[in-house]
């Protein structure tokens, strides 16, 4: 009995495209909230330089 590997191939390809769209919605949205911190930083660092 020969089984294909062909739907295990589709298989892995699919789980690695699901990784990587994931992947890439992850990274976007650690880049926002890393963005907004250091800006907040920024900003608090720049009101305390008047007082």
């Amino acid at each position: 009995m020969v089984a294909s590997l062909e739907p295990l191939r589709y298989q892995e390809q699919a789980r690695q495209t699901l990784r990587s769209e994931e992947d890439y919605d992850i990274s976007i949205q650690q880049m926002i909230e890393q963005e907004s911190v250091f800006k907040q930083l920024k900003n608090n660092q720049e009101s305390d330089a008047y007082w």
